[in-house]
């Protein structure tokens, strides 16, 4: 685990220089090669960490369920479309913080956020 965690990102690639492996190119020379993995792979291969997350979408669907609002009218509130915002309270969407200060402004509402 250790070995892992000396990795670098070049050209926006995971690779660890320290786990060097070799194989031969086209003209049968000796090449080494870092480990590497591809971002992509590994968030497709990723679980998300849901004892981190904020609940952003449940906070919105619950004050939008309160108004009496539908995902349709609280979209054209807050000028984006009905299926964001289904996608951001179903947790399957990440949510930039200017957009969700429309939304919650769409709700009639202040956005304030805290760090203590």
């Amino acid at each position: 685990m250790n070995e892992f965690k000396k990795f670098k990102i070049i050209d926006g690639t995971f690779v660890w220089e320290n786990i060097k492996f070799t194989s031969k190119d086209d003209e049968g020379k000796e090449v080494i090669q870092f480990f590497d993995l591809d971002p992509v792979v590994l968030y497709e291969n990723s679980t998300r960490d849901t004892s981190r997350s904020l609940q952003v979408g449940r906070m919105i669907r619950n004050a939008r369920k309160e108004l009496g609002l539908t995902q349709e009218q609280l979209a054209r509130k807050a000028g984006t479309s009905k299926h964001y915002i289904s996608r951001i309270e179903n947790e399957k969407s990440g949510i930039e913080l200017m957009t969700l200060k429309k939304i919650v402004e769409g709700l009639g509402k202040r956005l304030q956020i805290s760090i203590e």
